[in-house]
């Protein structure tokens, strides 16, 4: 009786071990096709924020050049070249330093579209991205006014640079985006608010 019991208790670990096995090699081949298929893409963020305000004030503060130096105070971020103040033009460019995973970085772009007050793509020139695009949209709606981003960038040294996207790049560009648009709307909010009491 003891013999059958213990050749039930094999077989029933032997098929908890085969299980496990089974589940472990499912996960890892899923994670290995996740990766796969997501090193084969660029890197995409695409955000989307509705402002109380009108359509050509958020255009505005989005290409304004000493607005954007406020909004990345964390990072120290710097206008040192090309158009430096004010509102940017299309065909104009612009080279930002600053300190970005505790290195101090230089990032040129250039305007490539501007169709006010409705649209502009930047891409980058020179920099720490293999590539870069940055297409910031406008609509009204109502009084309202929806703000996307779509931001797409690629990082070099290849797959290694690919998997350091998704691990942890996408979630640090999508804060530092999110932190922009949070003062853009903040500031477009409050230059309506101050015109209706005047």
């Amino acid at each position: 009786m003891d013999d059958f019991q213990s050749n039930d208790d094999d077989y029933f670990d032997s098929i908890k071990s085969i299980k496990i096995v089974s589940i472990r090699s499912v996960m890892l081949s899923l994670s290995k096709h996740f990766i796969k298929q997501n090193l084969k893409k660029m890197s995409t963020i695409h955000l989307k924020i509705i402002i109380k305000a009108n359509i050509q004030t958020v255009f505005d503060l989005s290409r304004d050049i000493d607005l954007h130096q406020k909004s990345t105070s964390k990072t120290n971020e710097k206008a040192v070249a090309g158009r430096t103040s004010g509102l940017i033009e299309q065909g104009e460019t612009v080279t930002w330093k600053a300190k970005h995973l505790g290195i101090y970085q230089t990032l040129t772009t250039k305007i490539i579209s501007m169709d006010k007050p409705y649209q502009f793509t930047d891409v980058m020139l020179k920099g720490a991205f293999k590539s870069m695009k940055h297409q910031h949209i406008f609509k009204q709606e109502g009084k309202n006014t929806i703000m996307t981003d779509i931001f797409e960038f690629q990082s070099p040294l290849g797959i290694i640079g690919k998997i350091f996207n998704i691990l942890f790049l996408e979630n640090y560009m999508k804060d530092f985006l999110l932190e922009r648009n949070k003062l853009i709307k903040t500031t477009a909010e409050l230059i309506i608010s101050h015109e209706v009491t005047i």
